[in-house]
């Protein structure tokens, strides 16, 4: 709501541009209405617009430097010296017979606008007083004056003038009353109506506030199609300029990249869809990545009558990975399971198996025999089976209990991938062409997790990355910090993302969806479990693991683990 300030200095703009048209009519006009006294008359009315625009100017100056004045005390200096400038022009022009007697009616009224009752009560007696003390010092000769309308010899009449004197000083009266009492019913009034376009003002703040800041995206359209609100979620969530749609049409500025959200507006606009509608789309990112919305329309009706379409839509990019995250947890418990029971039921037949082999070799086939070959080859086969056994057992060790109930301690990652790469270079697929940048070596970064199971995690990765690129020119790994994000589960904990990025051969779209699946592998002699070890332990720490990859362009995975106390950055 506007301050009383403010509210008079709107009335004080109007009101001396009303008195700056009267002056300049009564300028104009006066030589028609007085021919005796246009010296001094167009002098003081020259002096009573300069004292008009004088107080504009004043009043301008004070606007731009908001100087702690009362605009009320102000504007009462002001009439008073109107009022006094008003008695010099009246005087100069007739005394108590001249016709600009009626200034004082204005401004007494035009007082009325700033001042409450009691002020304009009290200007008006100060003007009857200043028209009494004028009549009174003409009519003893005090100040001499030449004759208007009347002849002079009026003021030698005492109960004329006492007369006409009276009936001004009671219509000066009057006139205050009244105006008054409209001024004051007309300022309550414009009170309420300022108060209620205050509140209606507020409401609409306050609304416009709650759409704009709200989580899920609003879009609304006429009949026409014509974008009526596009709120701040909606801009971030579509990757639109909001400034750049308001009252465009949705089908020339949506691009193709959210073809099926402008379909659904046409549904919706159409009629081919429900009043009320739910559903799922995807739409695509500037980036190219395709981000699933859950979306709600409803079609606006006033008086029956259709207005226009309401949206509302979310992005359940996070939704969707929990689910999938909880559909992966599930799916390695259970397979984990079998592979314990599977890998038990044939681990102690191979070492029968291979222990008997062995005996057969030694005390039936000579040294040159063809059959020492066929032991042998035997022996190395079931070496090999053994080895895929075992990383069944490892996978299935790897329990899924909560993160609080594991022995998880601070885990340095410089010392840990320090470590990692010794085991490495230890590893036959070791190339030593390879070029390793390890961001983490001498600066301590702490994440909370299992050593052994984390060692185990990065190892892996970095196998499948040194397979990845030992057939490249140049080949390198880099590790290094990359972002945090909140937990899926529990959005308490913090995950920090290490990066392992290669520049290998990179991996198909085909195969990225399959290259945590159990027994999947692309290499001759791979069992397809390194990857799934690596989720699964990613998983029992409340993480996960994001690929980003293409083929030919290199690989990068992301391993988010949790972290405590660490806002960003090597610490």
């Amino acid at each position: 709501m506007e301050s009383k300030q403010e509210e008079l200095k709107k009335r004080l703009n109007w009101l001396l541009i009303l008195r700056l048209f009267i002056f300049v009519f009564i300028f104009i006009s006066t030589p028609f209405i007085l021919r005796s006294s246009e010296k001094f008359l167009y002098e003081f009315l020259l002096l009573y617009g300069i004292t008009t625009l004088g107080f504009f100017l004043a009043l301008s100056l004070w606007r731009f430097t908001h100087k702690k004045v009362s605009l009320k005390f102000l504007c009462t200096i002001h009439s008073v010296v109107e009022i006094l400038t008003e008695l010099a022009i009246i005087h100069y022009s007739g005394g108590i017979n001249s016709p600009f007697v009626i200034l004082l009616f204005f401004t007494i009224i035009s007082t009325s606008f700033f001042l409450e009752m009691g002020g304009t009560l009290l200007v008006t007696t100060f003007a009857s007083a200043s028209l009494v003390a004028l009549v009174f010092l003409e009519a003893k000769g005090v100040l001499t004056f030449e004759s208007g309308f009347l002849p002079a010899s009026h003021y030698s009449q005492p109960e004329y003038l006492f007369y006409l004197t009276y009936i001004y000083v009671c219509f000066f009266y009057i006139v205050a009353l009244l105006a008054g009492y409209i001024s004051n019913k007309l300022r309550a009034r414009i009170n309420e109506l300022e108060l209620l376009y205050y509140q209606l003002m507020q409401m609409r703040m306050d609304t416009d506030e709650i759409l704009e800041y709200m989580r899920n995206g609003l879009v609304t359209v006429d009949t026409t199609g014509k974008i009526q609100y596009f709120n701040e979620a909606a801009s971030k969530i579509l990757g639109l300029d909001k400034s750049e749609l308001r009252d465009r049409d949705f089908r020339e500025v949506f691009p193709d990249r959210l073809r099926t959200f402008r379909e659904m507006l046409e549904r919706s606009l159409s009629g081919s869809m429900n009043e009320n509608s739910r559903g799922e789309i995807i739409i695509t990112s500037d980036e190219g990545k395709e981000i699933p919305l859950l979306l709600v329309t409803s079609t606006l009706k006033v008086a029956g009558i259709v207005r226009g379409v309401i949206t509302v839509f979310e992005d359940i990019t996070q939704e969707k990975l929990v689910d999938e995250y909880l559909k992966n947890v599930d799916k390695m418990a259970l397979i984990g399971e079998m592979s314990a029971g599977l890998a038990h039921e044939i681990r102690n037949p191979l070492a029968s198996i291979r222990g008997s082999v062995e005996l057969l070799n030694r005390e039936l086939s000579p040294p040159e025999s063809e059959n020492r070959e066929l032991f042998e080859l035997i022996v190395k086969e079931t070496d090999r089976l053994k080895g895929i056994l075992d990383e069944f057992l490892n996978f299935a060790r790897i329990e899924d209990v909560p993160l609080f109930q594991l022995p998880f301690v601070k885990t340095d990652l410089s010392k840990l991938f320090r470590e990692t790469l010794e085991l490495l270079k230890r590893n036959s697929c070791w190339d030593d062409r390879i070029t390793v940048v390890n961001e983490f070596e001498g600066k301590e970064f702490n994440v909370y997790g299992r050593e052994d199971h984390l060692k185990q995690l990065f190892l892996n990765l970095l196998i499948n990355a040194v397979e990845a690129v030992k057939n490249e020119k140049d080949p390198e790994i880099q590790i290094s910090l990359n972002g945090q994000r909140q937990g899926l589960l529990d959005r308490n904990i913090i995950l920090a993302g290490i990066s392992i990025k290669d520049n290998g051969v990179g991996i198909s779209e085909k195969n990225l969806l399959k290259i945590f699946q159990p027994f999947f592998s692309t290499k001759p002699k791979g069992t397809g479990l390194g990857l799934s070890i690596a989720q699964r332990i990613a998983t029992q720490h409340k993480g996960l693991i994001e690929v980003h990859s293409k083929a030919g362009s290199g690989s990068e995975f992301v391993v988010f683990l949790p972290i405590k106390g660490v806002s960003g950055g090597i610490k």
